[in-house]
């Protein structure tokens, strides 16, 4: 009944709009699905249906835009129940100025200080509630926000108690051009939160991040640097110090770029046992979310297993690189190595861990005892000559992660090994028909058990007319261990697009699960049997 009220809704709006011969915008998102997921070490099947819809509204009037977020959420695929409206706005734009009343996201220089977005489908959004003025001319851009935070913590869903942390902000950035090519920036932010605590039943934090950055561009050169410090006092007290350094350093040329990153990031570096609590308030805030210096991939077993950040305490770099061997065929790749800044040894007299240097803490190691992660990509992508739309692509992944566990005292040092390589074709054989073919190997060591296991994915889809699409996937895996205790995976899929405003996408099937990240957010997707359903339309 609550869904067919909120499409009357929709109609009665858009109908007004059109009347009054005011532009506007509405895009609508829904899913649903019904089947079984498999949770907890022994798998209990449990029954598992979703239903949601989000309709997104834009109103636009001269120098004025009005939003909001019609939302019905119960049950949610993932994520709290919800019906009503939110992420409504007004804000108004003109002469260089923009004020934004209500719901907004924002980003400060690449995000060490304040990094404010919206995941979805990882049951992420950390925007605020409040103001935000920008002003921006040729010679300075500015920004003023203010507003509350009440962050639900994705990693606390399955644990039966969701994690609500509350948070009052108020932040300025600076950025000014002084000469051409060159631009000096300044951020700050203050915060006050409010943290669920088993302790005490309630952390109260103070922070305080001021930031600096440059950036500059000079013929094919594009430079960036930045820095913040990070300061948290609880009870009055100053009760942790920590800091964020980013920079990248690119050069684009006719058939050649290249892109050097480097992070050292130490917002909260603490022993093993204070790394255990995943949610103490000293650790980066959820407002906070630098780059994360890694390739994220699009295919889908390379996906599977990924380098998880630390934002706390990790320092690495990344050079990615492409560049055209012909007028059809190019080479991508990418290299990657990261690791924590120290290793800790228990004291047997104190009980207290103590910490050790092991290289230099401002480079990245290989030693096992600082947790290393490496790893080498690249791709070679070749067009058909002659044909739009029509590509081969094969990959080659090497990845390694060793994770030294303290808390661990029977198998501390836990490494792993994964080769992929990942194949795809896409064929447009003529105006009525397409195809896509897709081929993913595996190979997994994993130690101390020094388990070996293989897995193998299959995907083909058929596209009909630009409208019509039917496929499937398959994935299978030699795996003892896995979690749905389960060898095999096959998942139909089929689509239509009704013109250029509605996509509808159905599938059915076993789905493996596994872990999803973006941007360093990351969840744990459940095994999944059952029915999905997915329509967007866009006004």
């Amino acid at each position: 009944m609550k869904s067919i009220l909120l499409i009357f809704v929709f109609i009665w709006v858009n109908s007004t709009l059109l009347s009054q011969n005011i532009s506007s915008t509405i895009s609508n998102y829904f899913k649903a699905g019904s089947g079984f997921e498999f949770f907890g070490e022994s798998q209990t099947k449990q029954k598992k249906n979703y239903f949601e819809n989000f309709s997104d509204v834009r109103i636009f009037l001269p120098k004025f835009t009005v939003g909001f977020r019609l939302e019905y959420s119960n049950p949610p695929e993932y994520g709290l129940n919800f019906t009503g409206i939110r992420k409504k706005f007004v804000e108004f734009g003109g002469y260089g100025l923009k004020i934004r009343a209500g719901d907004f996201y924002t980003l400060f220089s690449k995000g060490l200080s304040l990094n404010l977005f919206e995941n979805r489908n990882l049951a992420f959004d950390n925007g605020f509630e409040g103001l935000k003025a920008t002003y921006e001319n040729d010679f300075l851009k500015a920004q003023l926000v203010g507003g509350d935070l009440n962050f639900l913590e994705p990693l606390s869903l399955y644990l039966g108690n969701p994690r609500i942390e509350n948070y009052k902000l108020r932040a300025t950035s600076f950025e000014i051009n002084p000469v051409k090519y060159l631009s000096l920036g300044f951020n700050y932010v203050y915060s006050e939160g409010k943290l669920p605590s088993v302790v005490s039943g309630t952390d109260t934090i103070e922070v305080n991040i001021p930031e600096i950055f440059l950036k500059t561009s000079f013929s094919n050169f594009d430079f960036f640097i930045s820095y913040a410090l990070k300061r948290t006092n609880m009870s009055g007290r100053d009760t942790s110090r920590g800091s964020g350094f980013y920079s990248s350093l690119s050069y684009s040329g006719e058939g050649f770029g290249i892109t050097f990153e480097y992070k050292d990031y130490r917002f909260d570096i603490v022993d093993p046992l204070r790394r255990s609590e995943v949610f103490r308030p000293t650790r980066t805030l959820p407002f906070q979310n630098p780059p994360i210096v890694h390739k994220e991939h699009i295919f889908t077993l390379t996906q599977r297993l990924p380098h998880v950040v630390d934002f706390n305490d990790e320092v690495g770099f990344q050079i990615d690189a492409f560049v055209s061997l012909s007028n059809s065929l190019t080479l991508n790749t990418n290299i990657a190595l990261a690791s924590k800044h120290y290793d800790y040894k228990l004291n047997q007299t104190t009980f207290q861990f103590e910490r050790e240097k092991v290289g230099s803490d401002l480079f990245p190691s290989l030693n096992k005892l600082r947790s290393p992660f490496w790893e080498i990509y690249f791709d070679l992508e070749y067009f058909f000559p002659d044909e739009v739309d029509s590509y081969l692509r094969i990959g080659f992944n090497r990845r390694s992660e060793t994770k030294n566990e303290q808390m661990n005292f029977f198998n501390p040092i836990q490494p792993i090994r994964i080769t992929t390589i990942p194949f795809e074709v896409q064929k447009v054989w003529s105006d009525f028909i397409s195809s896509k073919f897709i081929s993913e190997s595996q190979w997994i060591y994993e130690y101390p058990k020094t388990e070996k296991f293989f897995n193998q994915l299959f995907g083909l889809s058929l596209t009909f007319q630009s409208k019509y699409s039917i496929g499937f996937r398959y994935e299978l895996t030699t795996n003892e261990f896995e979690i749905s205790n389960r060898k095999s995976w096959f998942v139909f899929e089929g689509g239509y697009r009704f013109g250029t405003n509605y996509t509808l996408i159905l599938n059915y099937g076993r789905e493996r699960g596994g872990t999803v990240c973006s941007n360093g957010i990351c969840r744990q997707v459940l095994p999944f049997d059952g029915f999905r359903m997915i329509l967007t339309t866009n006004i």
